[in-house]
C-alpha cells in the first residue's frame, strides 16, 4: 500500500502522503513503481468496483420497474443481462475469498463462467421465444 501513495515531490497522487525526503533514493524508486503503475492503466479494479456498484444501482430500478410494468420487454432484457451479471460478481467473490488453491481456483471459475452464461442466454432466450421474465414469474406465483 505504501507504495501507491506518492511522496511530497511526485504529485501522481495526493501530496504530503509520504514523508520521505525528495532527494533520497527511495523517493527515486517510489517514483519509478508508481510511473509504471500509472503508465500501465491499471486501474481495472476500480473501474470493475464502480461497474459492481452500477450493476446494483440499476437493480435498483429494475425490479420495481418489473412490478410496476411486467411484460414490458425493455424490463426483461434489462434483467436478463443485470440479474447473472450481478449474481456472477457476488460468487465471484466467494470463490476469491474462500477457494483456496490454484487448481480449485480455476475449476471453480470455469464452471461460474460456464452457469453464467448459461444463466444469461436462458433468460434471453426466455425473453425472445417466450412470454419473458416478469410474466413467468407471475405466472409461478398464481399458482
Amino acid at each position: 500500500m505504501a507504495l501507491l501513495m506518492a511522496c511530497r515531490g511526485c504529485r501522481l497522487t495526493m501530496p504530503g502522503l509520504c514523508n520521505v525526503p525528495a532527494s533520497s533514493t527511495t523517493h527515486t524508486q517510489q517514483r519509478a513503481v508508481l510511473s509504471r503503475y500509472y503508465a500501465t492503466g491499471s486501474h481495472s479494479d476500480s473501474r470493475h468496483w464502480s461497474m459492481e456498484r452500477y450493476v446494483s444501482a440499476s437493480l435498483l430500478g429494475l425490479v420495481p420497474a418489473a412490478i410496476l410494468f411486467p411484460s414490458t420487454a425493455v424490463v426483461d432484457y434489462g434483467l436478463a443481462i443485470v440479474l447473472p451479471l450481478h449474481g456472477h460478481w457476488g460468487i465471484q467473490q466467494v470463490i476469491t475469498d474462500y477457494i483456496h488453491g490454484a487448481v480449485m481456483n480455476k475449476i471453480c471459475n470455469v464452471i461460474l463462467y460456464a452457469v453464467s452464461m448459461g444463466t444469461c442466454l436462458g433468460l434471453l432466450y426466455l425473453n425472445y421465444h417466450d412470454v419473458g421474465i416478469t410474466a413467468a414469474i407471475g405466472k409461478l406465483w398464481s399458482l
